[in-house]
C-alpha cells in the first residue's frame, strides 16, 4: 500500500471513529471499528508509521491501539457448565463471564440480561 493510500485508509477511519455516538472517551469502540483499526494499525506500520502516528491518524489513544493489538479475537461462544450450588440453601447460579464478572445467586435469564448490560 501507498503511503498516500495509508493517509487516505487513516481518515476514513477517523471519520468512522468520530461518527460513533461516544459520550466521552472512555465510551468503548465497537468490536468491529476495533478490528479496522488493529489492521490499519498492522499497515500502517508496514509503511513505517509509530503507534502514536496510527492512534493520532484514527482519533484513538495510544493506549487503546495497544490493547486492541494485544486482545485475542473473539471468535467463538467460550463453554459454561452449569452446577447446583452446595453451600447451604442459597438459590441461583454462579458465572464467571470470560470477561471476569462473577455473578452469584441470580436465576439464569436475570444473569443473561445482567451480563448482556455490562458488555
Amino acid at each position: 500500500m501507498r503511503r498516500d493510500g495509508i493517509a487516505e485508509e487513516a481518515r476514513g477511519l477517523r471519520e468512522v471513529v468520530s461518527r460513533l455516538e461516544r459520550t466521552a472517551k472512555t465510551t468503548p469502540v465497537p468490536s468491529g471499528v476495533r478490528a479496522q483499526i488493529v489492521a490499519f494499525a498492522a499497515r500502517a506500520r508496514e509503511g513505517g508509521w509509530s503507534l502514536p502516528m496510527v492512534a493520532r491518524a484514527v482519533g484513538v489513544s495510544v493506549g487503546s491501539v495497544r490493547n486492541w493489538r494485544r486482545e485475542p479475537p473473539v471468535t467463538a461462544l467460550v463453554p459454561v457448565v452449569v452446577t447446583p450450588s452446595r453451600v447451604g440453601k442459597r438459590a441461583g447460579l454462579t458465572v464467571v463471564a470470560p470477561s471476569g464478572y462473577r455473578v452469584e445467586g441470580l436465576d439464569l435469564s436475570t444473569t443473561a440480561a445482567l451480563l448482556r448490560a455490562l458488555e
